[in-house]
Parts: structure tokens; C-alpha cells; sequence
């Protein structure tokens, strides 16, 4: 069963990503204080896509993808087995702490392979290691992200671009995946 707090994380996960900066915030300061759950770098299983590691005594999983290396970071220790389909060996520690020994040119990532994950890049892991000022930094750059512009459109007259209008009911008729067809016209301010 997901712990209420892995729920909570991957609530604000999800709001997040719709652009909430609010949610932002509150999952960065919860996930720098939470217990995460990270799979060791030695397994009594077989694994594949192995990094070249830093050093010998550096205890957490990386994985090996075309971009780089990885670190897989798990809200439930349950999601471990979800995610590789078999049960591994892990650590519990804190972001805090993971930051400390992580190698800087790694990635990490939060629940893989469940609905709500997400990717931390090098630069966020590096700004949360600033802890306050790093977080600012973080949610700075997510309020300053540019939002779409709302497309205001308005109904065409019938006589209007009869010529398009007969190609496209042409083309539906032709693709059974085509419902229901619309053409708008941009209203210009």
C-alpha cells in the first residue's frame, strides 16, 4: 500500500507539471526532508545498463541511458519491485544526504515507471543542494516559463472558404477517426 506521503508527493508532482508553482514549491521543500528509497549498486540479480562508476564505495544504483546516468529515487519501497520486477536491495535516505554523494554529472529520477515521476536534472539536484537559495532559483525559472497565448477564434459565415470547407468534409468522410470536423478563424486583436 502507497504511503500517504508518496500519494501527497505525486499529487504535487502532478500538479506541478500543469504549471502550479505553488505545488512546485511545496514538493521540492517535502522532498528535500523526505525518506527516499534507493536501489544499491550491488544486486544478487543480474543487471544491465551499468555506468561506469566514480569509485568503488559509492552504494547507489545508476543507470546507463543514452543521455546519461540516472539515479532511480523511489517515494515507496514497493515501487522498487513495480519498476525493475524484482526485489532489490535499497537504501532509505534523504535527498539531503543523497546530494552529498551523488556525482554531479548524474541525473536522478523519482518513481520511474509509476504514472507520476519526475526528472531531476543535474541543475536542479545542484540548486537543491543550495538548499533556500536554490529552491528560489528553481521556482524562479518555473514562474518565468512562458505560458501559451490564448487563441481567441470566431465562427465563419457559411459563404466563407467554401472551397477548404468541401476538401475537408471530403477528407472526414474518408477517415473514420474523424467525428466531427471545425474550422475557426483567428480572432486578431
Amino acid at each position: 500500500m502507497t504511503s500517504q506521503l508518496a500519494q501527497e508527493i505525486e499529487t504535487l508532482i502532478e500538479l506541478a507539471a500543469d504549471g502550479n508553482v505553488d505545488a512546485a514549491a511545496s514538493f521540492y521543500k517535502i522532498l528535500l526532508s523526505c525518506t527516499l528509497f534507493i536501489p544499491r549498486r550491488t544486486q544478487k540479480v543480474e543487471l544491465k545498463h551499468i555506468p561506469e562508476y566514480p569509485d568503488e564505495v559509492l552504494d547507489i544504483m545508476g543507470v546507463q541511458t543514452e543521455n546519461g546516468v540516472v539515479v532511480p529515487l523511489f517515494l515507496d519501497s514497493q515501487y522498487i519491485e513495480d519498476w525493475c520486477g524484482d526485489k532489490l536491495e535499497f537504501r532509505e535516505m534523504s535527498l539531503k544526504a543523497l546530494l552529498e554523494i551523488i556525482p554531479e554529472e548524474w541525473w536522478a529520477c523519482i518513481n520511474p515507471g509509476q504514472e507520476f515521476q519526475k526528472v531531476l536534472t543535474t541543475w536542479e539536484l545542484e540548486r537543491l543542494g543550495a538548499e533556500d537559495e536554490g529552491l528560489s532559483e528553481i521556482l524562479q525559472e518555473l514562474s518565468e516559463e512562458e505560458t501559451p497565448d490564448v487563441l481567441e477564434t470566431f465562427e465563419l459565415e457559411p459563404d466563407q472558404y467554401t472551397e477548404l470547407k468541401s476538401i475537408l468534409a471530403e477528407l472526414a468522410r474518408k477517415t473514420q477517426e474523424i467525428e466531427k470536423l471545425f474550422l475557426l478563424g483567428e480572432q486578431k486583436e
